[in-house]
């Protein structure tokens, strides 16, 4: 599916919404929206369009999720005035003014309008097997888009049709019970109408599979956990997926959309609009070329705590991150740690080929090792823990090592902290195990970048509760009164 290269020109034609506010879902297009999606082949376009409209939110997630945790910080070197919304993000002082919490918002909201409006255009087709994949591939996309604003936001607005600007304007939120239930509603569906796999030149498209993976987190998120343990078996016993190897191949962009891989958000190098930028993003402040092409932002910075976070030999490290570079003009190594994962010889400035990850099969093996421990019993769970261990090249837990399940939840937390270092699920990961708030604080009275006494405007107070979610944009409780602010902001 990456080098359908027409649906360019339907992202430009089509994928166009109104800006008066997120929620004015009347799409501008030079063709014009009432002779668009007439044919089969149109609806495909459009499809396709929804998928590339995850590039725009994932630029920025990680400064949503990673620089909000533990595992990333921005670098030192620049004034406190520099990149204010990025620093405000690392250290939890966000304001409803934030632009990169606004741009989030407009840009999931953005690709929900579009699945909303080919979900409509669709009941004006006769059913088959086709009509039913595009459908379920708008749920699944609809329902992932959703999955990330509550669990940024908390309630947040469901609009699942196409509706007028005033009508938005009068919209309220929905609870978070609410979302989570259309979500699943939205899961449900799709697992039941999308394939379990596509032809090679479509691989990148949401099959069955991925579906019910993250349906499964949607569970165990809501700690419905004997739900989700009948899904993620069932991904674990009958699907295609499985762990590489080698946990650097997964990220290899020569292997992309691997075994491991059940979902990605996918990019595309070649000057063409949908490469990544996280190579540059990433990469050194000041390294010139000697890591990337046309230097790096220095952004994402490994924190000491994710350093040291990984064991001795384990094999994941290098391929996650590293702790220095060597400079070829100046023949010296560079102690500046980076973000390692998504590094690509880019020729272009921002135009790295490599997919970002959102479900992994490694993934599947965790979840189902925690929903194990809290349905049965540590015996149960160590197995499936274990195996990722092994893949990283550690020693396997024994049950007598283990006193208690709280301690396993402890191990869990811990494999999943390096297992998925960078790819944004840290914040995820702690939100829903009600850790978000400790460890936070224990992260800011212990990393040494927020002690620094040569540095004292990196300071960081302990964060309460009500900064843990992020305040709905200023713009939208401006455009409408009725939607109610975050407490605390």
């Amino acid at each position: 599916m990456k080098k359908i290269i027409y649906f360019l020109i339907i992202i430009q034609a089509v994928f166009l919404i109104a800006c008066d506010n997120m929620l004015e879902l009347n799409p501008i297009s030079e063709i014009g929206e009432g002779s668009y999606y007439k044919t089969v082949e149109e609806i495909d376009n459009a499809v396709i369009a929804c998928y590339s409209g995850l590039l725009d939110p994932m630029e920025t997630e990680w400064a949503l999720t990673e620089l909000h945790t533990d595992n990333s910080q921005m670098f030192i070197e620049s004034s406190v005035a520099v990149y204010t919304e990025y620093r405000e993000l690392d250290n939890y002082t966000q304001t409803t003014l934030n632009t990169l919490i606004d741009e989030y918002w407009q840009k999931r909201y953005k690709d929900i309008a579009l699945n909303n409006q080919i979900l409509e255009r669709l009941d004006g087709f006769e059913q088959s097997d086709l009509i039913n994949q595009y459908e379920g591939e708008c749920r699944f996309l609809r329902a992932y888009n959703y999955f990330n604003l509550v669990q940024l936001y908390g309630p947040v607005v469901i609009v699942e049709e196409t509706i007028s600007g005033e009508d938005a304007k009068t919209m309220e939120r929905s609870s978070i019970d609410q979302v989570m239930a259309f979500i699943k509603n939205d899961l449900k569906i799709a697992l039941d109408y999308l394939p379990e796999s596509y032809d090679q030149s479509e691989l990148g498209r949401a099959t069955s599979w991925a579906a019910k993976g993250l349906l499964a987190k949607v569970y165990l998120t809501n700690k419905e956990y004997s739900a989700a343990e009948e899904l993620l078996l069932d991904v674990i016993e009958n699907s295609p997926h499985q762990l590489l190897d080698d946990y650097a191949d997964v990220f290899d962009y020569n292997n992309e959309m691997n075994d491991e891989i059940l979902f990605a958000v996918r990019f595309m190098s070649g000057n063409v609009d949908l490469g990544s930028p996280f190579a540059n993003y990433f990469a050194p402040l000041t390294s010139g070329s000697n890591v990337v092409n046309g230097d790096g932002k220095g952004w994402n910075y490994p924190t000491e705590s994710i350093i040291n976070a990984f064991e001795e030999g384990d094999l994941r490290k290098d391929v996650c991150l590293q702790e220095s570079y060597y400079d070829q003009s100046n023949n010296v190594t560079v102690d500046k740690a980076f973000v390692n994962k998504y590094m690509y010889p880019v020729i272009d400035l921002n135009d790295a080929e490599n997919d970002w990850p959102v479900l992994r099969y490694s993934d599947i093996l965790l979840m189902y090792s925690e929903v194990l421990l809290e349905n049965k019993t540590i015996a149960d769970a160590l197995p499936f823990l274990n195996q990722i261990r092994s893949r990283a090249g550690l020693s396997s837990y024994l049950e007598s090592d283990i006193g208690s399940k709280y301690d396993f939840r402890m191990l869990l937390e811990q494999e999943r902290r390096v297992e998925f270092a960078f790819e944004n699920q840290r914040y995820f990961d702690l939100k829903r195990t009600d850790r978000l708030e400790q460890v936070m604080n224990n992260h800011f009275a212990t990393e040494a970048y927020y002690n620094d006494p040569s540095h004292t405007e990196f300071y960081v107070d302990p964060i309460e509760t009500w900064q843990t979610l992020l305040p709905i944009p200023q713009r939208e409780i401006d455009i409408n009164s009725d939607l109610t602010q975050n407490a605390g902001y």
